[in-house]
């Protein structure tokens, strides 16, 4: 994630979310109302690593939902792991690591 939003001066935190049909939902808590330049950077970083291959959308929240023991998860899919359906482009953990720059915890 820091490959995302490490550059970012109005965006306190984000998380990757991945529903079954491997579009993305980028969620993202502002810190103030200027995060648009910052929307847009990451938005240009985005298209530049999944170019078009997957469908995407920022939405703003107010708090982004931690684990039971208070730890951020910064990629959340909803696609099983056992799941043998594979985006046409690459893995899907590979590749959401890629998009977020995250490596794997």
């Amino acid at each position: 994630m820091s490959d995302l939003f490490g550059e970012t001066e109005n965006i306190v935190e984000a998380q990757i979310y991945q529903k079954k049909d491997y579009s993305l939902t980028i969620k993202f808590v502002p810190k103030n109302e200027q995060y648009e330049s910052d929307l847009l950077s990451v938005e240009r970083m985005l298209n530049d690593r999944i170019n078009g291959a997957v469908p995407y959308k920022f939405e703003r929240v107010d708090k982004i939902e931690r684990t039971a023991r208070g730890k951020l998860r910064y990629i959340v899919t909803e696609i099983e792991p056992s799941n043998a359906t594979r985006p046409p482009t690459e893995d899907r953990l590979g590749f959401l690591v890629s998009v977020s720059g995250c490596g794997r915890s």
